[in-house]
């Protein structure tokens, strides 16, 4: 038997110019994951272009006092040389990979799974968070005094859009005795009373009095569209 260790890595934010930063930039630790108590996930286990073992979407329960992952029922999970496993979040089940072309093909598979495509409704951190397809491969490591460990690093599969919606507002200068609005001198700031947002299609999460995100599929070259009603109508 092995033991399992997971992580989540962070959003990468892009640059102006449409690629990625080279350093994580997503500072908000609204936009940050990390697995909590009771979280599930969907491992399988892969040798030579078939299933092994029986691990075929197995489900495994996270226990964060032990910082374990235990399969649910009687199922324990063995190390074998030359297998591979792929894993992903949220557990569904039902769920079946193409392992016939490889480990890209069996993560593509996941990522185009009609089950575990981004809800269209994340008003709710339940629903945002579980419309956020998490993906992770790997090996398990032999030879150190923990025994084997199978360290999976997951990763996000779709992209993150985060709105904080602004309006202009005006400013008044002192004029004479009094104060006079001056159109000239309006400022963009953070418009905290939007309503109806829309990204891209998605009713999105509200984290914060300012920010709204929302998990949608990646696309190259795709648009980003949405609407929101600002705080004068």
């Amino acid at each position: 038997p092995f033991t399992i260790r997971a992580i989540v890595a962070d959003f990468e934010e892009l640059s102006h110019a449409g690629k990625s930063s080279t350093r994580t930039s997503v500072k908000d630790e609204h936009l940050k994951m990390e697995f909590v108590d009771g979280d599930s996930i969907g491992v399988f286990a892969i040798k030579d272009g078939a299933i092994m073992d029986d691990i075929d979407n197995a489900k495994l329960v996270y226990n964060r006092s032990s910082g374990s992952w235990n399969p649910v029922g009687n199922g324990t999970l063995y190390w074998y040389d030359g297998v591979s496993y792929v894993a992903y979040y949220p557990y569904r089940r039902n769920i079946t990979i193409d392992v016939s072309k490889g480990m890209d093909g069996a993560i593509a598979s996941l990522t185009g799974n009609e089950k575990l495509q981004p809800s269209k409704d994340q008003s709710t951190k339940e629903k945002h968070t579980v419309s956020d397809l998490l993906i992770a491969t790997g090996v398990p490591t032999t030879g150190n005094s923990s025994g084997i460990i199978l360290n999976l690093q997951f990763k996000h599969q779709f992209t993150l859009l985060v709105l904080q919606p602004q309006a202009y507002i005006g400013c008044f200068a002192p004029e004479n005795a009094g104060f006079v609005y001056h159109k000239e001198s309006r400022i963009l700031g953070t418009d905290s009373a939007a309503i109806n947002v829309n990204l891209n299609g998605i009713t999105p999460y509200q984290i914060d009095s300012v920010k709204f995100c929302a998990i949608v599929p990646s696309q190259k070259n795709a648009r980003i569209t949405g609407s929101y009603v600002t705080a004068d109508g």
